[in-house]
């Protein structure tokens, strides 16, 4: 994460940016860099039956932030995790062109786990 206010617990949508950047609470999670390696990790706590993911830009007066692609994983261990694929490699979604809108990418097929990433 880029801070603590950008952390992981801020992974939602429509989170506010603060009145300033240094605000300690400001915006949704932002990574660190833009290392092609990161994740959000999310734990449902229980079986779900997942059919997409909806991806949105950090909103931020200063900053373009944004996801513009993604692979998905899923697991119901945390440890061993299979990653969505299109049937011969990994499935690569598309996000946000821009950090206001609101992005549905929707798995052509639903899958039940507990943990996504």
């Amino acid at each position: 994460m880029l801070r603590h206010g950008l952390g992981a617990q801020r992974g939602r949508l429509n989170i506010q940016a603060g009145a300033t950047e240094d605000d300690y609470y400001d915006g949704a999670w932002c990574a660190e860099d833009d290392a092609q390696r990161q994740w959000i990790e999310v734990d449902t706590r229980r079986i779900t039956k997942f059919t997409g993911v909806i991806t949105q830009g950090r909103d931020s007066s200063i900053h373009d932030d944004f996801v513009t692609s993604f692979f998905v994983g899923f697991s119901n261990d945390s440890q061993t995790w299979t990653m969505y694929t299109n049937g011969y490699e990994e499935m690569t979604f598309h996000g946000n062109v821009d950090k206001d809108t609101p992005v549905l990418s929707e798995l052509p097929e639903p899958v039940v786990a507990r943990f996504i990433r």
